[in-house]
């Protein structure tokens, strides 16, 4: 795979799959919006594979809240624990457990 070169993953908007807003368990009706990430994955691998491949983050913050890689990098609580409930909601769905 090495040096071989990654389309980009197809548009997921509008797919009515339902995992967007099983997904935001935390922050219902959240819109989805594409983000390309400023920092480097092993998503290219999986695209070079023909895997489409997307991101997801569970920690929603306000610009104001966000100290990325500084000496005060830090999250806060709520959004922890958002972020938790997140993930555990999303993972369920992803491995097809039952919806409630």
């Amino acid at each position: 795979m090495k040096g071989r070169r990654a389309d980009a993953s197809p548009d997921a908007r509008g797919r009515d799959d339902g995992r967007g807003e099983r997904g935001h368990a935390s922050y219902p009706g959240t819109p989805i919006v594409p983000q390309m990430a400023a920092y480097a994955t092993d998503g290219s691998v999986f695209r070079g594979a023909g895997i489409p491949t997307y991101g997801v983050s569970g920690v929603f913050i306000k610009d104001s809240e966000s100290f990325s890689h500084g000496l005060n990098e830090r999250v806060p609580v709520r959004s922890f624990y958002n972020g938790l409930t997140h993930w555990y909601v999303l993972i369920k769905q992803l491995a097809g457990a039952p919806q409630q």
